[in-house]
């Protein structure tokens, strides 16, 4: 493990070929060692606070007054209930939020 750690993190090994190997195929790695009946829980945990720190991350951005989507009902006017497309607005929020959209999609499409 200290070996995984030490190429990983040493700025000098960055373009080594066993770290440029492994980070070409880390993908297959993660989801052979997810099916590891010990490793499940572990990688889990810790895609749970990647995704979290993410997802928190993006609505932060997404509601940043720059954005646009903020939208007072106290102050709108009949125009702008009027114009108001929805669909432009989940454009908006998939484009700039593709984790949280991805989600979000995830879970109102899941069956009982």
């Amino acid at each position: 493990s200290q070996f995984l750690v030490t190429i990983l993190t040493v700025p000098q090994f960055a373009n080594h070929p066993a770290v440029v190997d492994l980070l070409a195929n880390i993908g297959n790695i993660i989801c052979t060692l997810s099916r590891h009946q010990n490793l499940y829980n572990p990688l889990i945990g810790c895609a749970k606070d990647a995704i979290s720190t993410e997802c928190a991350r993006e609505v932060r951005e997404l509601t940043k007054v720059e954005n646009g989507l903020h939208f007072s009902t106290v102050h709108a006017k009949a125009e702008q209930i009027e114009g108001f497309q929805i669909d432009d607005m989940a454009l908006q929020i998939a484009g700039e939020a593709p984790v949280l959209w991805t989600l979000l999609d995830s879970l109102l499409s899941a069956r009982a």
